[in-house]
């Protein structure tokens, strides 16, 4: 999730509509409250976390130091984020959240540490994430701020993301075997591997629905990374490795599977969705771009990323395959990771 300050309300509407001529001026649902995207900004000297609550944006970061904003959700009306705030003479990341604007360090700073994705239930909340042990990352999950190691330190591994069903907490991300990246799922701190270390392989992404568990990621094969997702633990191949292709993010509705990512196409990569392993090409494949999170709404696709100009990266957000507008400085590089809205 990402940090945030005040949030001020402006309405759907003028965030919806405040678009240039060459994006779309797009109708909006009645029963959306609010749109909270998450990010990262370059002010020219550092990287600050940025949270947008309805196309406001509020910086949750100094400045200071390099700040990011990784993953954003919301319970009730509280608003939490996840995100990595730069020790400065360290080298090292310290792994933090922020509940209504207010910073929680997770790690200490002694030992680099990342905070990759947060959930909340029932009032606790969970975030995945590494800290290091000597050279190797320990993938972790902290609940309420105690962490819960998952791996021993003796391999490098990373936990991307997590959900928790009833008792039940589910962790993705990757343990190296010494040569590769393993694609893992944690449930309740026991392990599955769903690649065989053959190929080098990593599980991005998690949904769990009714009895069936969905995990988003990649494996290689002959140096071409093939987007995946494993529903109980069986594979199936969204690309066909001729084009190296990632799947970052996953949603399931009903019997509809969403996957974002990117694809290499032609000369550049290409913001992906694919809907049942259907295609859509969200960006022209003339800058470098890429899909990163995704929420759906009835009928509607939301979908957050990132684009390269000529000089910058400009964040990107689409409604059913068309731009919206985020206020960002194009002056600077900015991307935007996370995206979660509330319903009345």
């Amino acid at each position: 999730m990402k940090k945030s300050f005040i949030l001020v309300f402006i309405s759907l509407t003028s965030f919806l509509t405040s678009c240039s001529k060459d994006e779309a001026d797009m109708p909006i649902s009645s029963n959306l409250k609010d749109i909270y995207i998450c990010g990262r900004e370059y002010n020219g000297s550092h990287s600050i976390a940025k949270l947008w609550k309805n196309g406001i944006a509020t910086n949750l970061s100094n400045g200071y130091t390099d700040c990011e904003a990784i993953d954003v959700t919301a319970a009730g009306e509280d608003v939490y984020v996840v995100g990595n705030e730069y020790l400065a003479g360290s080298g090292n990341n310290i792994a933090k959240f922020w509940k209504n604007g207010i910073s929680t360090n997770l790690t200490t700073g002694a030992n680099h540490a990342l905070a990759n994705a947060i959930t909340v239930v029932n009032n606790d909340v969970y975030i995945a994430g590494l800290e290091y042990k000597g050279s190797m990352g320990v993938a972790k999950y902290w609940k309420n701020g105690i962490a819960t190691s998952l791996t021993n330190g003796n391999f490098d591994a990373n936990a991307f993301d997590i959900t928790v069903v009833g008792s039940d907490v589910y962790v993705v991300g990757y343990e190296t075997n010494g040569n590769n990246y393993i694609a893992k799922l944690w449930k309740n701190g026991i392990s599955t591997s769903l690649t065989d270390g053959t190929n080098h392989a990593q599980a991005h992404a998690i949904v769990v629905t009714g009895n069936d568990v969905y995990v988003a990621g990649h494996e290689y094969y002959n140096h071409q990374s093939i987007a995946k997702v494993w529903k109980n633990g069986v594979a199936l191949n969204f690309t066909n490795g001729i084009n190296s292709a990632f799947a970052r993010s996953i949603e399931v509705i009903g019997s509809d599977v969403y996957i974002t990512g990117n694809e290499y196409i032609g000369n550049e990569y290409v913001a992906k969705l694919w809907k049942n392993g259907v295609t859509t090409n969200l960006t022209d494949g003339t800058k470098y771009s890429s899909a990163i999170g995704i929420s759906v709404i009835g009928a509607d696709t939301y979908i957050v990323g990132y684009e390269n100009s000529d000089s910058n990266t400009l964040p990107k957000f689409w409604k059913n395959g068309k731009v919206i507008s985020i206020n960002s400085d194009p002056n600077y590089n900015t991307m935007a990771t996370s995206i979660f809205i509330t319903t009345n």
